[in-house]
């Protein structure tokens, strides 16, 4: 879903896949984060949907620097990895909670390129992002 948002050239479908403020509760609900917590989350979360489309929009930019044409890019593979991470860094003897992350490789031409998405929730049956995704070209 991402590559193709990106081919299509639709911020609106990369938009639905990033957490509503409701499936973010249910997520912090199934972690174990405090309401507290939550709501100081939510209260930031304009500020991460500004931070999300400023990321996007500096993928875009670096297409004309890598001559990347999203519509001509054609999917190779798709790499996930799951890391555990704390709770709370601060504390010692936080839970420990997963943190999946997803690599996207094509092709456009002759080079290669992946996308990197450092953060992928679930989220009832559907994976949404965070917003710390870049792009790299690899040849």
């Amino acid at each position: 879903m991402v590559l193709a948002a990106f081919q299509q050239d639709s911020i609106s479908k990369l938009d639905k896949l990033i957490p509503t403020i409701a499936e973010m509760k249910q997520l912090a609900d199934q972690i174990g984060i405090s309401k507290a917590d939550f709501d100081k989350a939510a209260e930031e979360y304009p500020g991460l949907l500004s931070e999300f489309h400023e990321n996007i929009s500096m993928i875009y930019s670096d297409t004309a620097g890598y001559n990347l044409h999203w519509r001509d890019a054609i999917f190779e593979k798709v790499i996930t990895s799951v890391d555990s991470i704390p709770l709370n860094n601060k504390d010692p003897n936080s839970r420990i909670i997963p943190l999946t992350g997803i690599k996207i490789y094509f092709l456009c031409g002759t080079s290669k390129f992946v996308l990197i998405l450092n953060d992928v929730f679930q989220c009832s049956a559907i994976w949404k992002i965070g917003n710390n995704i870049t792009l790299r070209k690899l040849k």
